[in-house]
């Protein structure tokens, strides 16, 4: 599960572990299969994972997962390169974002609720 409402994935090389690559097509609903490649930075488990997208738009995604009293928070920060490309494109990638946490947390609660 990446990606947005509506989008499905094919990955072809996910090496969860610092330096490791992940590599994979995105498939939109409209019909585009966008080529999507990073790299892990830094992963420490179970707190924090740091991917370098290196495919375009380039970016660095933060992700920290800090427990709570209610459960889990997580932190996303997505730094783009180029200030002009986050302006250009901010008004598709926050809902996006917003789609990629809803999915996730419906996967979390998903499996518990299967417990």
């Amino acid at each position: 599960m990446v990606g947005p409402s509506g989008f499905t994935n094919t990955f072809h090389i996910c090496e969860f572990e610092t330096g490791g690559r992940w590599v994979y097509t995105m498939h939109s609903p409209n019909g585009g299969n966008p080529e999507n490649e990073s790299v892990f930075e830094l992963v420490q488990p179970p707190r924090k994972a740091v991917i370098r997208h290196i495919s375009q738009p380039m970016y660095r995604l933060t992700i920290e997962l800090t427990p709570s009293s209610q459960g889990t928070t997580v932190s996303w920060l997505q730094e783009f390169d180029e200030a002009a490309v986050a302006d250009r494109i901010a008004k598709i990638v926050i809902p996006a974002n917003e789609q990629n946490l809803d999915r996730l947390s419906a996967e979390v609660l998903r499996d518990r609720v299967a417990e």
